[in-house]
């Protein structure tokens, strides 16, 4: 069965939604978001898993639509990108995106030799690398509000706020650093997912 949890919003004057799918893939988690151009975007896509693919598909699906258009690996751990051979399978993915090229070598993940030329099969070559501040090129609905993917966190470093921000109180208190994350987690895409006032941290 797919495991979705799934959240709309919808402003007064706008009759298209936001949709937002999590689809449990058993690790890294899936999100899938659909947009009010009606466009997918897939962020991770789990495990090298048939049912994993099987459960993103249904999700797609279930939405009235056939193919992704934009799929973002956050980072290269197996749980994050190795669902996506299998995926690509099912139905077609049309863009593919990361915060660094797919590695040629990963020394602690076991399933590095075998994923990541799967991977590459699927993907031949055509991984967009996202910066900080980069927006992802989505349509936008005409009378509807903008729609964004904002890249605000990538390798290591988070984006700096807009000169016109109010100081957070939170922030007033001197902290101490925690031990650096050297490892591939800390080199994940943050991202700001925008629908007219709703915002979502993914």
């Amino acid at each position: 069965m797919v495991h979705l949890l799934a959240a709309a919003t919808m402003l007064a004057s706008a009759a298209a939604n936001l949709d937002i799918y999590w689809i449990d893939v058993e690790g890294g988690g899936a999100t899938l978001l659909v947009t009010p151009a009606r466009e997918t975007v897939l962020i991770d896509s789990g495990e090298n898993k048939a049912h994993h693919a099987a459960r993103i598909h249904e999700a797609v699906r279930s939405a009235g639509l056939n193919q992704i258009d934009h799929h973002i690996i956050t980072h290269w751990h197996a749980d994050h990108y190795g669902g996506t051979y299998e995926l690509a399978k099912l139905l077609p993915i049309r863009k593919y995106y990361a915060g660094t090229p797919p590695p040629d070598r990963f020394d602690d993940d076991p399933q590095f030799p075998v994923l990541m030329p799967l991977f590459k099969k699927a993907n031949p070559g055509k991984t967009q690398i996202l910066t900080l501040g980069d927006v992802l090129p989505l349509r936008q609905a005409s009378g509807h509000p903008a729609m964004r993917v904002r890249v605000v966190g990538s390798n290591r470093r988070l984006i700096s706020a807009r000169p016109d921000a109010p100081a957070n109180p939170k922030c007033a208190a001197p902290i101490t650093a925690p031990k650096l994350d050297d490892g591939e987690d800390a080199m994940s895409l943050v991202l700001m997912i925008e629908f007219g006032k709703f915002r979502f941290l993914n």
